[in-house]
Order: C-alpha cells, then structure tokens, then sequence
C-alpha cells in the first residue's frame, strides 16, 4: 500500500472516532510507552480513572500509583466467588473512602429456596399433567 493511501486511510479512521462521544481529541504527535496509565491521565488533566465490572476479591483495588481504581459491588458474586464488595465514596477530587460489605449470610438467601420450590412445582404439575 502506498504512502498516500495509508495517510488518506488513517485521515478517514480519524473523522469516524472523532464522531464518536466517548474519544478525546489530544494534540499529535503523541507517544504512548511505558506508563501508559500515567501519561492517559497526565494528557487528560485527570487525577484518577475509576472503572468497575471486573472481579476483584477485595472489594476494591488501587493500581498504577493509585491513579486507577476497580470498584467490584457484588458481594459474593454469583453466590459462589467469596469476594468481598466496595462502594468507593468522595467527600472532593481528593478525598476518597472505600466502604467495605459482605454478602447476607445463607441463611437469609432465599434464592436457591426459590429456585428449588419452583423446580420442585414444575415437576409436581408436569407428573399430574402426564407430561
């Protein structure tokens, strides 16, 4: 592939992510090794990146000289993972506390009781249906 068309290519892959509402524009040439953490959140102005929706087993975990944090909030994940869960809360930009919470003992989970009686209903109305 020739130079122009490679540039010409590039060019058109650029307007479409630029249409997108979640791509933020930065001056070029930009190089990106090393820390790529800390040079995403040195170009952005941004003094912490808090993502969640990945397992975590201690509820919460700093990274990256803290400048990235996952929050997990599902205790006991899928009645099964053990973890521990987190809510992070900010009182400003640089004052952040993580609250800690276990799931409810067995106990009061009623989910799998549920689960059981309904098995348990199906197969009690389909023996009488003949089915």
């Amino acid at each position: 592939m020739k130079k122009a068309s490679i540039c010409k290519l590039c060019d058109k892959v650029c307007e479409l992510l630029l249409e997108e509402s979640n791509v933020q524009p930065v001056q070029t040439p930009v190089t990106v090794c090393g820390d790529i953490h800390g040079q995403f959140v040195t170009l952005n102005s941004l003094k912490l990146i808090c993502r969640a929706h990945q397992l975590v087993n201690e509820g919460y975990k700093f990274m990256f000289d803290e400048k990235l944090v996952t929050v997990w909030s599902a205790p006991n994940y899928c009645y099964r993972c053990g973890n521990i869960a987190a809510v992070l809360s900010f009182s400003d930009p640089d004052h952040r506390e993580a609250k800690l919470f276990r799931a409810v003992p067995d106990t009061f989970n009623r989910f799998e009781l549920r689960i059981l009686s309904l098995a348990l209903f199906y197969s009690t109305m389909t023996s009488n249906m003949g089915i």
